[in-house]
C-alpha cells in the first residue's frame, strides 16, 4: 500500500502523574489524502487502539507491524462540526492507544484538524428580486441577505463587490454585524428608469481566494408623483341643432406618466350651464374622455352650453385639473313659416 507522510506539528508531549499517560498534540490540515501517516509509535512498544466509545478512533488505522498511525477516513472539518464529532470552533479528535504490556500506559493523540479554504462563499439565492418605491429619501437602505462561508477564520471572512453600478442610485454597504444593504445615494425616479440590474460578488480572504456571485434585480415601484397633463384646457364647439344623437362631439386629450391606477385617467362633467338642461344632452366617457350627444338639440330652446370637465387619475392623493367646453348651437331651417291674417274691416 502506498503511504504518504505529512509533516506534523507536534506541540507538546505531556506526561501525567505516575507517567501513566502520554499526551501528544498534532496539527493536521483537513482533507488530507487517505493513508497519510499521522504518527509513528516507538518501535519496541506495541499499542492497541482503545475504544473510548466516542468512535473517533475509527478515523485512523494502527499498523502493529511498523507502528504507523495513518488516516483511514476523510477528515472534513465542516462535516465533523455538522455531525457534532468535534467542536466547530476548535476541531479536535482524540485518538487513544494503550501499551500492550505491563505496566499499561495510555497514549493520547490530540489531532487538531485545521481549516483549509475548501469552501466558497455562498448566497442563499442565485437571484434576488427586490422592490423599492421611487422618491424614497436619500440614505434609505434596501437589505440583502449576505453570503455564508463554512470555513473558519480568514477563510470565512467575506468582502463584497457590486458590479455595473457606476452612476447608479445605489452603493453597497456592509454593516458591523455582517449584513448587507443597498444605500440610496441619488434620487430614484421610475419615469426615468424603472429597473436596475447588478452583479454582487462575494470574496473570502483565503489563499487562494474563492468567490461566488448572485444577480440583483431591482424593480422601482410607482408613486403618484405625476399630474395629469392636458393638451388643451379650453375647447370651443359649433354644432348643428340637427346633429344626430350618439355623435362624438370631441374628446379630452390627457396623459399621465405614472403606471397602474396612478396612470389611469378618469373624466367627469362636474358642472354646466344652463344648470337646468345640460345633463339632458351631454355625457362624457369616464375612461375615454369622449363627449357624446345623448338627446336631440333645439336651437329655439337653447343656443349655447358650457361644460366643466374634471380630469384626474385614479391613484391616491391625485390632483384634479379642468377643461372648459363652450358649445354654440347652429340654427337650421327646421321650422315651417307661420302666417297670421288679421281682418281690419268686414268684407
Amino acid at each position: 500500500m502506498l503511504f504518504s507522510i505529512v509533516f506534523l506539528s507536534i506541540l507538546s508531549i505531556i506526561y501525567g502523574k505516575n507517567e501513566n499517560q502520554q499526551i501528544i498534540n498534532i496539527h493536521i490540515n483537513e482533507e488530507l489524502p487517505l493513508s497519510t501517516i499521522l504518527f509513528i509509535t516507538t518501535n519496541n512498544i506495541t499499542y492497541r487502539l482503545l475504544d473510548s466509545g466516542r468512535n473517533q478512533n475509527s478515523f485512523v488505522y494502527y499498523n502493529i507491524s511498523n507502528g504507523h498511525i495513518s488516516l483511514l477516513r476523510s477528515l472534513d472539518r465542516e462535516y465533523l462540526c455538522l455531525e457534532h464529532i468535534c467542536s466547530c470552533k476548535k476541531c479536535q479528535l482524540i485518538i487513544e492507544l494503550i501499551e500492550w504490556q505491563i505496566p499499561y500506559r495510555l497514549l493520547k493523540l490530540i489531532l487538531n484538524v485545521d481549516d483549509i479554504n475548501d469552501h466558497i462563499p455562498k448566497f442563499p439565492f442565485d437571484n434576488y428580486h427586490l422592490n423599492i418605491i421611487e422618491n424614497v429619501p436619500i440614505g434609505f437602505e434596501l437589505s440583502i441577505e449576505s453570503a455564508y462561508d463554512s470555513d473558519l477564520g480568514e477563510n470565512s471572512r467575506i468582502h463584497y463587490e457590486l458590479k455595473n453600478h457606476n452612476d447608479g442610485p445605489f452603493e453597497l454597504i456592509t454593516k458591523i454585524n455582517g449584513g448587507l444593504a443597498l444605500k440610496v445615494i441619488k434620487e430614484i425616479d421610475r419615469e426615468k428608469q424603472d429597473s436596475y440590474q447588478y452583479e454582487l460578488i462575494a470574496f473570502d480572504h483565503g489563499k487562494p481566494k474563492k468567490q461566488s456571485s448572485t444577480k440583483l434585480f431591482i424593480q422601482v415601484n410607482d408613486t403618484n408623483d405625476n399630474p395629469v397633463l392636458l393638451s388643451k384646457t379650453y375647447i370651443q364647439l359649433h354644432i348643428s341643432e340637427n346633429t344626430p344623437v350618439g355623435t362624438e362631439l370631441t374628446y379630452i386629450n390627457a396623459t399621465d406618466n405614472d403606471i397602474g391606477l396612478n396612470g389611469k385617467i378618469h373624466y367627469s362633467i362636474t358642472n354646466g350651464f344652463p344648470s337646468s338642461s345640460w345633463r339632458d344632452y351631454f355625457r362624457i366617457g369616464n375612461s375615454t374622455g369622449i363627449l357624446i350627444l345623448i338627446n336631440p338639440l333645439d336651437y329655439e330652446s337653447e343656443q349655447s352650453y358650457r361644460l366643466i370637465i374634471q380630469v384626474r387619475d385614479r391613484g391616491e392623493n391625485s390632483l384634479a385639473c379642468f377643461v372648459t367646453i363652450d358649445i354654440s348651437i347652429i340654427d337650421e331651417n327646421d321650422n315651417f313659416p307661420q302666417a297670421f291674417v288679421t281682418f281690419v274691416n268686414p268684407l
